[in-house]
């Protein structure tokens, strides 16, 4: 008899498994690549955008996780590595691409910052576009820049100007009277939708840092009624995403004009959310979770209505290398399908990387317990780690018989006796497909009869007097009957020690 009580576990419902069970669902595998940080002393990167394919990440490398002094902008291609952008720049940093990654802007220092794009011209220099400031979005077609004018003068002017740049050389001041401002009020763009028709960013309302929507015909309009941040806008400009503040937690937020704010929460165990971007069609939101408010652990994850909230390290397991975590997503293309963001590596470092996913990702065993020999009486706790889209179900089989209750991803068998002795897997099953994971032997030492832990003449006496008497546990071949067999079956195990 099992004794048997079972992790944590989630169920799908019995209509899924059926039609689960009836049907072929082969999902294409993800795709992955790391990429690296510039020569020299740098050793860490940051990637803040993608192309359309994944073929072109751009960001920041350094000697450190922030852009500063050491920072150099780059741009990493399937074909060439990762190449600096500006190598005569004292510091810079890239955070937005056009969909072909030909077009990028983000800023310099050099005395000063000032705001840049590279590819923008028929000679492939960079082009300053203003002085004073940075750039970080950029419109798919690479035709609209957004980001901030910087002022240094004093009295009523503002410290930093949510603007936004076309390529006309034109420069609009998005952050106007109509929009409640008056100095020295601060206001930065942080995305544009496909046409650059709508901005997104955070402005100084009332004192409040608060999450904004922009259009020429409205002006900059607060979405939040509190603190946030607006960070990312879907193509046609309807949905927004960024942070906003929840009690005493900052938590990722959607914003439509029909919903108003819609909390997406936060990864189990995590105090605080913030989403990045999100796809031009609206559909996937993708950002990080962190353990407390102001840091701790970090996790990347991905958002769809159908998914909910997905840790990206579960789901990319099967391809993310050992000894690295994802902490962050930054940058996604137009259908959800190409991913680029942040890692910590297992020196500490942190590691740009980008990923193609397919629409599901079907479970994957990561690990799973080895072959095990225990002694009767022991705990035993055979375990799987599975990759692929949450939630998963888990149904484990000894000899490939279902075990009754052991629904979970963990199997507690406790106290182990010879019956336990046999082959386990575990089914593991989600909306996107099934898999068993490879047996794992166990193997509990029949000797062992008095479960002190030893082999020796007390438990010849043990099985003796069990045997004498026709006691069930005396069937150590497990035949139903108590005779010759059985004596000699325990005594090969006991000269063997086990």
């Amino acid at each position: 008899m099992f004794k048997i009580h079972t992790g944590s576990r989630y169920l799908f419902a019995a209509a899924l498994l059926s039609a689960l069970a009836g049907s072929a669902m082969a999902q294409t595998a993800p795709t992955f690549h790391l990429v690296g940080a510039l020569p020299g002393t740098n050793t860490f990167s940051s990637g803040y955008g993608v192309s359309e394919d994944g073929s072109v990440v751009v960001g920041h490398s350094g000697n450190n996780y922030y852009y500063g002094s050491s920072s150099h902008a780059f741009r990493w291609s399937i074909d060439t590595g990762i190449v600096d952008l500006d190598p005569l720049a004292p510091a810079a940093g890239a955070y937005g691409v056009s969909s072909d990654g030909t077009i990028i802007v983000g800023g310099e220092t050099s005395g000063s910052v000032k705001a840049v794009r590279w590819g923008g011209s028929s000679s492939g220099v960079t082009d300053q576009l203003y002085h004073g400031g940075e750039c970080y979005g950029l419109s798919r077609d690479g035709s609209t820049a957004i980001g901030y004018s910087a002022s240094s003068g004093g009295g009523g002017t503002r410290p930093h100007r949510a603007i936004k740049y076309g390529n006309s050389g034109h420069v609009t001041f998005i952050d106007t009277a109509a929009a409640g401002f008056t100095d020295p009020t601060t206001s930065e763009s942080l995305a544009t939708n496909t046409d650059g028709s709508v901005v997104v960013g955070w402005g100084v309302f009332g004192g409040v840092q608060r999450a904004f929507r922009w259009t020429e015909s409205t002006n900059m309009v607060p979405i939040t009624t509190g603190a946030g941040i607006a960070n990312g806008v879907s193509g046609d400009g309807s949905i927004v995403v960024g942070e906003f503040t929840v009690g005493t937690a900052r938590h990722a937020f959607r914003w439509t004009a029909a919903t108003g704010l819609v909390d997406l929460g936060s990864l189990p165990g995590m105090a605080r959310s913030v989403a990045y971007a999100i796809s031009t069609d609206g559909a996937t939101i993708i950002g990080k979770t962190q353990a407390t408010l102001s840091g701790g652990e970090q996790r990347a994850f991905l958002w769809r209505a159908d998914l909910g909230m997905q840790d990206l390290n579960t789901a990319l397991a099967s391809v993310k290398p050992a000894g690295y975590t994802f902490t962050e997503a930054r940058a996604i293309n137009s259908n959800g399908s190409v991913i680029a963001g942040g890692s910590r590596t297992p020196t500490g470092g942190v590691e740009a990387w980008v990923a193609t996913l397919p629409n599901c990702i079907a479970p994957t065993v990561v690990s799973k317990t080895d072959a095990t020999a225990a002694n009767v009486g022991a705990t035993l706790d055979l375990s799987v780690t599975v990759g692929g889209f949450a939630p998963f179900t888990y149904q484990w089989r000894k000899d490939s018989q279902t075990i009754d209750g052991a629904t979970g991803s963990h199997l507690i068998i406790s106290p182990a006796d010879f019956s336990d002795t046999g082959s386990y897997d575990c089914i593991i099953t989600n909306a996107c497909g099934v898999i068993t994971s490879d047996p794992t032997p166990v193997t509990i030492c029949i000797a062992d009869f008095n479960q002190d832990g030893g082999v020796d003449g007390g438990d010849a006496g043990s099985f003796f007097d069990a045997w004498e008497t026709g006691n069930a546990a005396a069937d150590i071949n497990l035949d139903g009957g108590v005779d010759g067999a059985d004596v000699s079956t325990f005594f090969m195990h006991w000269e063997s020690g086990c």
